[in-house]
């Protein structure tokens, strides 16, 4: 009888112990994607792909990622007669990811200035008006190379190369020898971000239910969904050519992260854009460029506890016949 406690405790530990040491996770790329948004245009998506042969990893509460991971060259996001951004048209994407590291506790031991909130003192302030994940969040630099040309008036494109997203700073772009628009962007965090002073056309979604009606950024319309757009002396866009009616507001924006101890679940990284269209007269647009993750039981894993399961379930079954 006590060789068979024995033997049954030693069978547990062995699985139980080895699947604590050899519990991991694996990337499925084709289920992770990079998001473009700008402003009230469709949203540009980009799933992973194996063929640079890049892939990521969960460590102790951090993130490393491949290169390549998320490749494209003019993707568009569909031109749209109703995009909830007055004047521009379409996006069209360029772009590929570099080699990223990101940390559990970024933001907490060296604060990061949010450089897209304008700094909000008094009511409006939040503990992430100033700085960015100042608690700590899974977050950090990832630089993404290529450019978005960004289409005005159905028409001719200004390309805006990437270098911003990820890294931050600004980046300016010459529309005539006289007038520029810029760029500012921010690292990639799961944590609250907020961006001020962006202006967002007022529109309607009629699909919804019930009908929902606002900031364009902040409804967040689909490519398939019918999008309304308010003018100035009532009426829409449709019928009505006068003044778009457009509202300044801020937006905050946030990434999830829900792995679990063993790396396994889903972690969204966002990153924040604000472009001020200077000549374009648009007003300051947002955008977020997103990247989710998606982590399942590396194989090994899963036939290790089958394996140890079948082994307590024969160690039973000896048990009963004797």
């Amino acid at each position: 009888m006590i060789n068979r406690v024995l033997t049954l405790l030693a069978v547990l530990g062995l699985t139980i112990g080895t699947a604590g040491t050899a519990f991991a996770s694996v990337l499925v790329n084709p289920d992770s994607v990079q998001t473009v948004r700008l402003g009230g245009l469709a949203p540009i998506s980009v799933t992973g792909t194996y063929t640079n042969g890049a892939s990521a990893t969960v460590s102790g509460g951090n993130l490393s990622v491949d290169a390549g991971l998320w490749a494209t060259v003019g993707k568009a996001a569909g031109t749209s007669l109703f995009t909830g951004v007055d004047l521009i048209t379409d996006l069209v994407l360029t772009a590929s990811n570099a080699s990223g590291a990101f940390t559990g506790a970024f933001g907490a031991v060296t604060p990061v200035v949010n450089s897209v909130a304008g700094n909000l003192t008094g009511s409006g302030a939040t503990a992430y008006s100033g700085t960015i994940c100042p608690s700590g969040c899974l977050g950090g630099t990832q630089a993404v190379s290529g450019q978005v040309v960004v289409l005005v008036g159905g028409g001719a494109g200004a390309g805006f190369p990437n270098t911003v997203i990820g890294i931050g700073g600004t980046e300016t772009l010459m529309i005539t020898s006289m007038a520029t628009i810029a760029a500012t962007g921010g690292p990639f965090v799961t944590g609250k971000v907020r961006i001020t002073g962006v202006t967002s056309n007022v529109v309607q979604l009629p699909g919804r239910v019930p009908v929902a009606t606002g900031p364009a950024v902040l409804l967040g319309a689909t490519s398939q969904e019918e999008v309304r757009t308010f003018t100035t002396m009532g009426g829409f866009l449709t019928s009505n050519t006068l003044g778009v009616l457009s509202t300044v507001a801020t937006v905050t924006i946030a990434g999830t992260n829900n792995l679990t101890g063993t790396g396994v679940g889903q972690v969204t990284l966002v990153s924040p854009l604000r472009i001020q269209t200077g000549p374009l007269n648009v007003g300051t647009i947002p955008g977020i460029v997103s990247e989710t993750f998606v982590f399942v039981p590396e194989p090994g894993t899963l036939l290790l506890l089958a394996s140890g399961a079948a082994g307590l379930v024969m160690i039973g079954r000896r048990r009963s016949r004797k």
